[in-house]
């Protein structure tokens, strides 16, 4: 990291705290020339994923979209939500981990299916 006040490369982390809820690491760096203190913020960058439907068109994958599809289907059988949560977490992380950027519909609906 470069310090903003002197542009020396030479730092060294003081204190570092994760934030949950926004997926943020603040740091507070130290300059090992100047000895002046600075804050930065790493954030992770959230991949996109796309979807393509039956007519061709690309939407932004939606997990409450598939979680609405799965109650309906199995809305008449007694499966517990937290169950269905774990199917859907299962498929995001699969889409996720792939190399492609845009799934189509119906290979998501065979990892509804598998699972």
């Amino acid at each position: 990291m470069i310090c903003p006040y002197c542009k020396q490369s030479q730092t060294r982390v003081v204190d570092k705290r994760d934030n949950e809820e926004t997926n943020t690491t603040r740091r507070r760096r130290e300059c090992e020339k100047c000895h002046k203190r600075f804050t930065t913020y790493e954030r992770i960058e959230k991949v996109l994923l796309n979807v393509e439907k039956r007519n061709g068109r690309i939407e932004e994958f939606d997990r409450e979209k598939v979680k609405r599809g799965i109650m309906k289907a199995v809305a008449k059988r007694s499966i517990p939500e937290e169950k269905i949560n774990e199917i859907i977490e299962k498929i995001e992380q699969k889409l996720l981990t792939g190399n492609r950027q845009i799934v189509k519909t119906k290979e998501i609906g065979q990892m509804v299916l598998k699972n």
